[in-house]
């Protein structure tokens, strides 16, 4: 039981499906029967529409993620499971501010203070402008 525990590495895994009401509690469920704590849980829409992306983060050994992933991918509304350990991934930390474009442009001292601390503008529009802070600091992300 000891070897186990240090065999133990945090694990992100991604299911992608189609919305269906019940199917998170279904994904929770699984994990729940197996004692599994979930660290971290995210889940939005994907790039495509229609599907949607669960974010799992769980501390666990690779022999019982394998099993749990092919569990995941038996169920009928699942498309499909992917693990990734910690190592396999890049984390970027980033932020977003969304201000008043009339504000940037009255307030000399504003456009100042963004360039100063090396914001960049991801999108300028007539009612609002969005900046996002440099990235500082890398993590791993999926």
């Amino acid at each position: 039981m000891k070897n186990e525990e240090t065999n133990k590495q945090e694990f992100n895994i991604t299911v992608y499906s189609e919305n269906h009401v019940g199917l998170l509690t279904q994904i929770a469920t699984m994990f729940t029967r197996r004692k599994i704590n979930i660290e971290s849980l995210n889940t939005s829409p994907s790039e495509i529409a229609g599907i949607h992306r669960f974010h799992i983060l769980i501390s666990e050994t690779e022999d019982v993620i394998g099993k749990l992933v092919r569990h995941l991918e038996k169920l009928t509304e699942v498309l499909k499971v992917y693990y990734h350990s910690n190592d396999e991934v890049i984390w970027q930390e980033m932020a977003l501010y969304k201000m008043s474009t009339n504000i940037i442009k009255e307030h000399l001292s504003v456009e100042r203070l963004l360039r100063r601390y090396g914001a960049r503008v991801v999108v300028i529009r007539k009612d609002y402008t969005v900046f996002r802070s440099p990235d500082t600091e890398r993590k791993p992300i999926i």
